[in-house]
């Protein structure tokens, strides 16, 4: 059975203004009743079946643990010892702060939301367009490369049974041509490989953009028919013009899920976030989760328990605000 830990703060603040008298010694006199407490309070939730999630409530704020006043490390390892998991996976604003860091012991990090948003790229297509009124099958798809050719790879595996033709605009033509040949060889699609990044793009239907703001270069202007998926991180200034820009997903949580999980949770988990870890437990593809790669096989685990489960995607983060697939 897998089983991790998610944890909750109190809310008050790291730096408190000056108390009273008698707010100090009501402060003291709390101090001195806490130990002959538990330091931490957990209960356990069986999610899923061979899935079980411990929540801990921490009894100080995400405040304290930032500013050096409080260390998780004894926390965490009483958490380990005691409720036996195999893992305490801590808010995304603690990652490497706090006196640990991502790869020790117990810490896991790696849970951003972003594989999700990777792996339901298909279903992020299929959802924008068929609003357009548009087969994903019969789309002008560009992606824009920078540098990781895994994640480009992956992309395009994940894209291979869906589509027919995609062009590839990058600064690395050489050294990927090889491995393009060979990607349409074993799936049959029609690869461009370019250099040309304008052009490439001003005849694109969907834009994938994996590039990044250090490549100052790189400038996508778009029209108002066109769509880009930003998997990377290129800032308004790069990617201009009237086009639609999809910087991220919301997801909604299923009823029946939602009310299992501590409240709290969701004051320093995101709900991308928290879908992606409970998701990747029930697959069993937790180990793989990375942020960064998401291959054909783990897009597919992952988007399967996605919908088998009853989420859905339930608005996009745009260039200012959120928006809905209606909104096309």
């Amino acid at each position: 059975m897998a089983s991790f830990a998610l944890f909750t703060f109190e809310n008050r603040q790291a730096n408190m203004p000056e108390k009273s008298l008698a707010g100090f010694i009501s402060d003291k006199a709390g101090r001195l009743l806490l130990k002959f407490r538990n330091k931490e309070k957990a209960a356990k939730i069986n999610l899923f079946d061979e899935v079980e999630l411990c929540v801990v409530n921490a009894p100080y704020s995400v405040g304290e643990v930032l500013s050096g006043k409080k260390d998780m490390s004894p926390l965490i390892e009483r958490v380990k010892a005691r409720y036996n998991v195999d893992r305490c996976i801590l808010p995304r604003s603690l990652c490497g702060r706090g006196g640990f860091g991502q790869g020790d012991t117990g810490y896991v990090f790696e849970f951003s939301g972003q594989t999700l948003y990777k792996a339901l790229l298909v279903n992020i297509i299929k959802d924008v367009f068929n609003k357009k009124r548009k087969s994903i099958c019969d789309l002008d798809i560009t992606i824009v490369h920078q540098n990781n050719r895994d994640e480009l790879y992956a992309i395009i595996e994940v894209l291979s049974p869906f589509v027919k033709y995609i062009t590839v605009a990058t600064g690395d033509k050489e050294s990927i041509d090889d491995e393009i040949a060979q990607i349409c060889c074993n799936t049959g699609l029609a690869i461009r490989v370019t250099s040309d990044y304008r052009s490439a793009v001003k005849s694109a239907e969907l834009i994938i953009n994996l590039a990044y703001s250090n490549r100052p270069s790189i400038n996508i202007r778009t029209n108002f028919k066109q769509v880009v998926i930003n998997y990377g991180d290129l800032g308004l200034e790069q990617v201009s013009g009237e086009g639609t820009v999809i910087n991220g997903i919301d997801v909604c949580i299923p009823p029946k899920i939602a009310c299992m999980l501590d409240k709290g949770l969701f004051d320093h988990y995101g709900k991308l976030e928290l879908s992606e870890i409970l998701l990747s437990h029930k697959s069993g593809c937790h180990e793989r989760i990375c942020g960064v790669l998401c291959d054909y096989e783990l897009a597919t685990r992952l988007a399967g328990e996605f919908y088998r489960n009853c989420y859905s995607i339930c608005g996009y983060m745009g260039r200012h605000n959120m928006f809905k697939a209606s909104a096309f």
